[in-house]
């Protein structure tokens, strides 16, 4: 039960933070180089990270743990590059829609790299969950003026892959480690794994910044334009950041990858959804969803369908545990 929890909890405050992603590229940097907004505030995202770490104790893992953990940020923080990019062509609901696809690239590599297995119920269940995304999918193709372009799903599919290939370097790491009992205690073990991995994730930004000129140059002027709203929505962005990657990187060292994909995605396409009607009427510039009676009915038959799975999902694993 407690996998579930942290996944609402993961998918609720992510939407949120996807809703930040898509307002920094349309209003802040206004579709230019977007990409640079989450690179220049990962400095702040790993310094957050590394207190947290160093508060809750950390132990020196070995070099080859230290460079498995730091290549998973790596990657966490090279798959922002092409999903900003798809921001620059589609809006926030549209990007959690083509999402739904990870599940499939986490299952296959979580059976391939990480001797994960699935049930026939576990299937059935994924089966269910996988169905409420399609509904909407449907839905949302149909009533939408702009339609999925191919560079949007050509990035995203890019962004997504390296994401779970990122997943896969760390459950494999961490796992790695217990096995061999490396750390003195769980506890230990997550927050030294972060550690290494927030390093990771901020050293790529280092990189690039001295690296691209244009992107140095679009943040000087974007600083110099809208500094105090640059500063303010990306220390927003890193306290969601740092808190939705400890819950995360826990999680996927709990439960099998794909079924945490299949349920966090389709969880946050409902939460993103509805933030998305909510900020429509009450902030514009954050949410631009049409409320009509076609979508507002295929997110209903979507919840029936996540629901029904979700709880075949919790009967399995409550079996498995029995």
């Amino acid at each position: 039960m407690l996998w579930l929890i942290l996944i609402l909890i993961i998918a609720s405050v992510g939407s949120i933070g996807a809703f930040i992603d898509n307002y920094a590229a349309d209003v802040i940097f206004k579709k230019n180089k977007p990409e640079a907004f989450k690179f220049a505030s990962s400095f702040g995202y790993a310094l957050l990270m590394i207190i947290a770490a160093v508060f809750f104790g950390i132990e020196h893992p070995g070099f080859w743990l230290i460079g498995v953990f730091t290549l998973a940020g790596f990657l966490d923080a090279l798959g922002n590059i092409p999903y900003f990019q798809a921001l620059k062509y589609q809006e926030t609901t549209s990007i959690t829609i083509i999402r739904q696809i990870s599940p499939i690239f986490a299952l296959t590599l979580g059976v391939l790299f990480l001797n994960q297995t699935i049930s026939v119920m576990q299937l059935v269940a994924f089966f269910f969950v996988l169905s409420a995304a399609a509904v909407v999918l449907f839905a949302s193709t149909g009533r939408r003026k702009n339609k999925f372009e191919p560079k949007t799903i050509s990035t995203m599919l890019i962004a997504i892959f390296i994401w779970v290939v990122s997943d896969v370097v760390f459950v494999a790491g961490f796992v790695n480690a217990v096995d061999h009992e490396v750390f003195s205690s769980s506890t230990t073990a997550i927050w030294t794994a972060l550690f290494w991995f927030a390093l990771g994730k901020g050293a790529l930004p280092f990189v690039l910044g001295f690296a691209l000129k244009s992107w140095r140059t679009r943040l000087k002027r974007v600083w110099r334009d809208s500094g105090r709203q640059f500063a303010l929505w990306a220390t927003i962005s890193n306290v969601i950041r740092v808190s939705l990657d400890c819950i995360w990187r826990f999680v996927i060292t709990i439960a099998p990858l794909a079924l945490l994909n299949v349920v966090g995605n389709v969880t946050r396409l409902l939460f993103t959804f509805g933030f998305g009607l909510a900020l429509s009427v009450i902030w514009p510039i954050f949410g631009r969803e049409k409320i009509t009676k076609k979508a507002i009915m295929a997110h209903l038959i979507a919840v029936v369908l996540a629901v029904i799975g979700v709880i075949l999902l919790q009967t399995n694993m409550l079996e498995i545990d029995l």
